[in-house]
């Protein structure tokens, strides 16, 4: 079993809370480090790389992007955080109980591999195989769907538009506001990764309000599978490689710096 006991409130004063410059991290799961230890969250990698700032982490599993604007608005009240990083995660425009399942199939079938032929073993394995490939095809599909459809855009701009609202708010209360696009961590069989239009979507967004956006899929493009990124098999959250390798191409594109 994949099991992690976690305190929410554990993680909220970042690893090196006495630090002089204090940053937030903000967003759902993928921000707060569902599954994994705190060592390898965003937050705590960014504040090993940048020694003078303490990267608080506000993520919270299942936050939407009101809950974010939310979190932003009390952000901006706290004058010891000068600046604040939205993980951007592509479900977050869609309320909680109105999201796409999860990317991965849990391997309900691996109890049927033990104690069987090698012949019932391949069967159960083929059919898992194809269980997967169907749930990730309607799960893909749910997601460019929602993003590109012309009938999405009566409810998608307007939840969008919040992202602007909150760069608004965050620069009016004298913060700096970065939006990091963290990919979903999965590409087809032949390594393509079928959420660009969404990615699109966000990122001429940005653009068009002038909001600091960092599209974190270009750190992963390179690979042909996103597998190894997953924080367990059964799992499609970021492990501590996926973060080390997000928070280096922040890095590497200057998006995230030293405010001292």
């Amino acid at each position: 079993p994949h099991c992690m006991e976690h305190d929410l409130m554990e993680r909220v004063p970042g690893s090196y809370p006495d630090r002089k410059v204090q940053a937030a991290v903000i967003g759902d799961s993928f921000a707060y480090g569902e599954g994994i230890p705190r060592e390898d969250t965003v937050s705590h990698l960014l504040s090993q790389k940048l020694p003078e700032v303490n990267f608080r982490n506000l993520g919270r599993p299942g936050a939407d992007l009101e809950a974010a604007r939310q979190q932003l608005g009390d952000l901006v009240k706290v004058p010891a955080v000068s600046s604040i990083i939205y993980l951007y995660n592509l479900n977050d425009v869609f309320p909680p109980g109105d999201r796409p399942p999860d990317m991965v199939m849990y391997p309900e079938l691996a109890s049927l591999y033990q104690g069987q032929t090698d012949a019932l073993r391949l069967v159960a394995m083929a059919r898992r195989l194809w269980l997967e490939w169907r749930r990730s095809e309607l799960v893909t599909n749910a997601y460019v769907h929602r993003y590109k459809s012309p009938a999405a855009r009566e409810r998608l701009d307007p939840a969008l538009d919040i992202l602007a609202q909150m760069n608004r708010q965050a620069l009016e209360g004298g913060k700096q506001f970065l939006v990091v696009l963290y990919p979903l961590l999965h590409k087809t069989a032949g390594g393509e990764y079928p959420f660009e239009p969404a990615h699109r979507k966000v990122m001429d967004l940005c653009r068009e309000h002038e909001i600091r956006c960092v599209d974190g899929y270009e750190a992963f493009r390179a690979d042909r599978s996103l597998a190894a990124y997953r924080s367990h098999p059964a799992d499609s959250h970021p492990n501590g490689r996926a973060n080390a390798r997000l928070v280096e191409y922040l890095l590497s594109r200057g998006a995230v710096r030293s405010s001292k």
